[in-house]
């Protein structure tokens, strides 16, 4: 008998196989027998045998890691890991805008309403979008008739359902609709002439039998559906009822950065429409990644804000419009705030929060019966722009365009890339960049590519002494550091540079010659990436709008820690096209 075992296990075929016909061969009726000569039976019923295996482990292989959430691949599987977590995933969200509105009414009345549901017209680069006021607003006489109002984009409908028998579930007849918005109400008889509303459950514990609460959910195809609770953690939905809810489709991302607005509806009064914030916030579905990042935090939080990782999970899933935060203990802070907890945080194509959504944010924590949860310091986010210097090799042979053509494509790949980095604590893969230009098409042959990282510092005041304190938490290459060309108080054309020896200088050249114009004006830590520069003079900068800093990270992978956030700057970097050909 022989001791060999057939090792089926495998999720490569040619193990099964060569596994299979060591068994047999192991045997002594068979071991002088080949079972590799082709087109013999026995070489078949191996092969057979080995399909069957090799199929029955790659399927069990799938089955096993979609049962996991950090290995699930299928978003349907990854919704139910997440729900056994209690986490709700966030829904697309719609882009918001603020117009000021300016009437010059016939009359002099009192006042001129703005209706809620008023529409207005949102010119895109290729696209128009629907914007609408979401409730209503007067401009009075007193103020010159002119108001400012918040318009959201979508399309904004209803729906009702009268409970049947045994009915639990109530799914919202769209995609792409904006869960952040919805309102839901209820009618215990077609008779009664009110509604009661419904808002969203938070926190279960805070339920009880008579809560009017509702709760939410993703289903397949990216849709959701509510359900109410069984007068035991809420109060229940019965035979009978009517349910109607009011909810925003909207076109998510895709509508921000837009600064052209018209009127649509008619008004008694034709206004004026001047764009005060462009539309911003706009969001897709909660993507993979982002399910299996913050449904651990949801479970660990338990709703209580003590770490670092509780204040990111409440803040990310009470305000969608929040597409990333961060938050870091004060002790962890340069310099230190003891104490304190640090927040960060940015909406979709908007990188600084409003002093009103960030006093939203912070009331949260202002019920939240902990010590210290209400010592929130804001740090507006700081765009660190990674340069890349390319040197693209193409072979003409595999392609019909030009090489400006190409260089195009790279170009707005760029910004397609960047939004797998442009958040907090993201890592830009080195090596993951170079594939990812190399694939974008197939007659690229290598990619040669130098980093740096560029902070574009903007100055309000040019008569005021300008102070900079940059920390890019990198570690940088001594004599790098180097910045774009500005005039200083004398009207010599400068740059800043350091010299090796972690002190930043003023330069300028002279003869081909750089001469130092002032010395020590400011320093480096090479280890972490602190650059500090004081007391700098500017009295106008040179071709540019900003005063840029850029140095090179000692790797190439590199990561952005607190508030620091990744940003690719197509027109800042260098693309250069170089044809080969090759047999």
């Amino acid at each position: 008998m022989s001791n060999t075992q057939i090792e089926l296990s495998s999720t490569n075929f040619d193990d099964i196989e060569t596994s299979l016909i060591d068994w047999l061969k192991s045997r002594p009726e068979w071991a002088e027998y080949d079972f590799t000569i082709p087109g013999s039976a026995s070489a078949l019923l191996i092969d057979i045998c080995s399909a069957i295996a090799y199929k029955q482990n790659v399927q069990s292989n799938f089955a096993l890691n979609e049962r996991f959430l950090n290995t699930a691949r299928l978003r349907s599987n990854i919704l139910r890991r997440s729900k056994e977590l209690n986490y709700t995933t966030q829904s697309p969200v719609a882009a918001s805008a603020i117009l000021r509105l300016k009437f010059t009414p016939e009359g002099n009345p009192d006042f001129v309403i703005i209706p809620s549901g008023t529409r207005f017209q949102a010119n895109g680069t290729d696209k128009t979008f629907t914007f609408t006021a979401l409730a209503t607003s007067t401009a009075m006489k007193e103020d010159e008739y002119v108001v400012d109002i918040e318009v959201v984009q979508g399309d904004y409908l209803t729906y009702e359902w009268t409970v049947e028998q045994n009915q639990k579930f109530f799914v919202i007849p769209n995609p792409n609709v904006d869960m952040s918005r919805l309102k839901v109400n209820v009618k215990y008889t077609s008779a009664d002439v009110f509604w009661t509303e419904y808002t969203k459950s938070q926190n279960i514990v805070e339920n009880d039998p008579s809560s009017t609460v509702y709760y939410e959910e993703e289903i397949n195809g990216q849709m959701f559906r509510i359900y109410f609770g069984d007068d035991v953690i809420s109060k229940a939905i019965v035979p009978g009822n009517i349910v109607k809810v009011d909810y925003l489709v909207t076109d998510g991302e895709d509508a921000n950065n837009i600064l052209s607005f018209q009127l649509l509806d008619e008004l008694d009064y034709e206004p004026t429409v001047e764009v005060i914030q462009a539309s911003n916030g706009g969001k897709a579905i909660e993507e993979i990644d982002s399910i299996k990042r913050y449904a651990p935090l949801g479970f660990y939080s338990q709703n209580r804000a003590v770490t670092a990782n509780d204040y990111k999970y409440i803040i990310k899933s009470r305000f969608p419009q929040i597409s990333s935060v961060n938050a870091w203990g004060g002790e962890d802070n340069t310099p230190p705030l003891f104490g304190r907890v640090c927040v960060s945080a940015m909406t979709a194509g908007n990188y600084v929060l409003s002093d009103n959504l960030k006093n939203e944010i912070a009331a949260v924590f202002d019920d939240n019966k902990i010590i210290g949860s209400k010592r929130i310091s804001w740090f507006d986010p700081v765009i660190i722009q990674i340069l890349t210097n390319m040197k693209i090799f193409y072979n003409q042979s595999f392609t019909n365009e030009a090489s400006s053509t190409l260089k195009v494509l790279v170009q707005s790949s760029l910004l397609e890339y960047q939004k797998q980095i442009n958040e907090f604590q993201s890592t830009f893969n080195y090596s993951d960049f170079l594939s990812f230009i190399k694939s974008l098409d197939r007659s690229f042959i290598d990619v040669i590519c130098n980093l740096a990282l560029n902070y574009s510092y903007a100055i309000d005041d040019f008569t005021e002494q300008q102070n900079i304190s940059l920390i890019l938490n990198n570690a940088l290459e001594a004599g790098s550091l180097i910045s774009s060309k500005y005039y200083n108080d004398t009207s010599m054309l400068v740059y800043l540079k350091d010299d090796k020896n972690g002190i930043i200088n003023e330069y300028t050249m002279s003869d081909q010659n750089e001469v130092v114009t002032q010395f020590n004006i400011g320093t480096i830590n090479y280890s972490t990436g602190h650059i500090s520069i004081n007391n700098l003079k500017v009295k106008a900068l040179f071709q540019s709008d900003t005063l840029d800093i850029q140095a090179t990270p000692v790797e190439y992978n590199v990561v952005s820690e607190y508030q620091n956030v990744f940003n690719l700057n197509p027109t800042k970097s260098q693309i250069e096209m170089v044809r080969k050909l090759v047999n």
